[in-house]
């Protein structure tokens, strides 16, 4: 038996899908499984291959059930087994419509009637199978090379929204405070070390760390290695694969984990190369999104299920979709249980998608905002980046039958116009994704400490410092704090009794947002 301990999601039903939609759970329809999930029915959310058949993940919930579900894939040519997940217990499998059990009809075409009526047998059916999920592709924040200023920025939350605000509220106020978010003007260019001090882990907290015990995986675009991390700190399972044939370090050396977006590369070297965090840990590079950053679930899974089969210590997927994975979720849930602190990137579309990203929702995903690093260098003059993403998640528009359900990110870190020393040269960059490997890195300090992945998770948030400009829907516990972590110092102040008037504005705005979605 797997450690998972829950498989069942509760989804919306076939009557009430809007596209792109999930579809399940049906009653009396799915034989012994217990939820069909199906996802967008279009190539841009759902993963197809070479025969453009979609696929899914299907979850098992022992040897037994691997077994059949393996011999029912060999029993037909239409059914290809893409990849076998057997330490989180997943199977992914590509095959048409036809064998989930979806029936295509003939008006229009490629259209799938996704009536009650057209769900029959297929893959839904099997009695071994607990679960079947889509293989959703995926892609890391855009960094934000260049700011946007206030005025450039968008802030209104449209037409749809603002409908439901005055329906719910009877008052016409649909734009939240800004006052206390982070523009342009706000961000002065940081180095590491800057962005390190800021958080309490400059070089005289971290002297006293033995960090070389450490295995941290960067689950992203690659890692390339040269200037402040040497290869050989690569662990020698780091894989591709978003490659064919999934190199590995060992096999293949460094061509295995080419980066050739450069974004994974900025994360290794924010955790672990010389100058940051863990500049002694051994390095997991874990290749799962392209060089045009996106990839699927399958192959994140893949990344996650390596970092638990290696005893990674700390992972970081600075990498997330506005739709809820159960597959992600699952995933992570068997990391932490594993002993693999996993912090994830929250999103860069506040203004947008507005929630917290996918799989940064998820109970075993460790959500992080960026903010930015003043000028002046005062933590309580901290203010949070305008595109990060915020909560409640009000668990009704990401398609995860309220799994997602008031979600927010945990900690603030640096991660406005953070500058590293790369071997291709001196790179700024701002994102969700850049204040990621912040907490990765702080958490991997108290990792190297002695501290486990639970132990880990509550001095984060305990000893996080306050900020008045953060509001609990935007980064409940306030700002990362590395020493006061180590040394189990508490804050002076609850968050609340810190907060600004502003920032309470915005907390009462995103709760009436999330009401009312």
């Amino acid at each position: 038996m797997f450690r998972r301990d829950f498989l069942t999601t509760t989804g919306a039903t076939a009557g009430a899908l809007a596209t792109p939609a999930f579809v399940g759970p049906f009653d009396g329809r799915l034989g012994s499984s217990d939820t069909l999930t199906l996802a967008a029915l279009d190539a841009e959310n759902i993963k197809t291959f070479g025969d453009s058949n979609p696929s899914f993940v299907f979850f098992y919930s022992d040897d037994s059930a691997r077994s059949s579900l393996q011999s029912w894939v060999d029993s037909s040519d239409a059914r290809e087994l893409k990849r076998d997940h057997p330490t989180v217990g997943m199977m992914t499998i590509s095959m048409p419509w036809s064998e989930v059990g979806v029936k295509q009809y003939s008006a229009g075409a490629g259209g799938y009637d996704l009536g009650l009526e057209r769900i029959d047998a297929g893959a839904q059916a099997l009695e071994y199978v607990d679960t079947i999920d889509a293989n959703m592709v995926m892609s890391r924040p855009e960094p934000l090379e260049e700011l946007e200023g206030t005025a450039a920025a968008s802030l209104d939350l449209g037409f749809r929204e603002k409908v439901s605000m005055l329906a719910e509220t009877g008052a016409w106020n649909p734009t939240p405070e800004t006052a206390g978010l982070a523009f342009d003007e706000d961000a002065p260019e940081a180095t590491l070390s800057e962005s390190r001090a800021h958080v309490r882990a400059d070089d005289t907290v971290l002297s006293g760390v033995d960090t070389s015990g450490l295995t941290v995986a960067v689950i992203d675009t690659g890692v390339n290695t040269g200037l402040n991390l040497d290869e050989s700190r690569l662990h020698g399972e780091s894989t591709g694969f978003a490659k064919d044939g999934d190199p590995t370090y060992s096999s293949d050396g460094t061509d295995a984990i080419a980066d050739g977006d450069g974004h994974g590369t900025w994360v290794a070297h924010c955790i672990a190369g010389s100058n940051g965090f863990a500049p002694d840990a051994t390095v997991l590079g874990l290749k799962v999104l392209g060089d045009d950053g996106s990839g699927d679930t399958k192959d994140i899974v893949a990344g996650i299920e390596t970092a638990i089969d290696v005893g990674a210590d700390v992972a970081c997927l600075s990498l997330g979709s506005p739709q809820w994975s159960e597959t992600l979720a699952t995933a992570l849930a068997e990391a932490r249980d594993a002993g693999v602190f996993c912090a994830v990137a929250v999103g860069n579309d506040r203004y947008g998608t507005v929630w917290v990203a996918s799989p940064a929702d998820a109970d075993g995903g460790f959500g992080v905002q960026a903010c930015n690093v003043p000028e002046s260098g005062d933590r309580d003059g901290t203010k949070l980046a305008y595109f990060g993403n915020t909560g409640p998640d009000p668990g009704s528009t990401d398609l995860s039958g309220g799994d997602s359900e008031g979600s927010v990110p945990l900690l603030a870190a640096p991660g406005m116009s953070i500058t590293i020393d790369l071997p291709s040269g001196l790179t700024t960059l701002s994102g969700t994704s850049m204040a990621a490997p912040h907490v990765t890195g702080g958490a991997a300090v108290l990792r190297a400490a002695g501290y486990s992945v639970d132990e880990t998770w509550t001095r984060l948030t305990d000893y996080a410092y306050p900020l008045a400009n953060a509001g609990a829907t935007e980064a409940k516990h306030g700002l990362l704090d590395v020493q006061a972590a180590l040394e189990g110092t508490e804050p002076a102040d609850e968050p609340a009794d810190v907060r600004s008037s502003e920032a309470e504005a915005r907390d009462d705005f995103n709760e009436a947002l999330s009401t009312v979605l």
